[in-house]
């Protein structure tokens, strides 16, 4: 659902600002005020700091969204496997 909203990575929630966070929380079908009844911009800034929260814990590494880390290295071999990057 969020990749179809642009996003991909967890430093993209963290920086959310208020205005951001009360469209998701109006548009995010199924979900309605999850993002801020579940602290999301908290919980992002962790995950995109390599950290894990309580809930990240438990279920793995940030249930479908990459760190920035994982996200920089998918672009990358994204962009190496369309032939638009050398690997040197």
């Amino acid at each position: 659902m969020l990749n179809h909203l642009g996003v991909y990575h967890f430093g993209q929630i963290a920086g959310w600002s208020a205005e951001e966070i009360a469209w998701v929380d109006a548009n995010l079908e199924g979900f309605k005020g999850r993002v801020s009844r579940d602290d999301w911009v908290s919980q992002a800034k962790v995950l995109a700091a390599g950290g894990d929260t309580e809930f990240s814990a438990r279920v793995g590494k940030g249930g479908g969204l990459l760190r920035d880390d994982e996200w920089a290295t998918a672009q990358i071999k994204a962009r190496r496997a369309r032939g638009g990057l050398s690997p040197w």
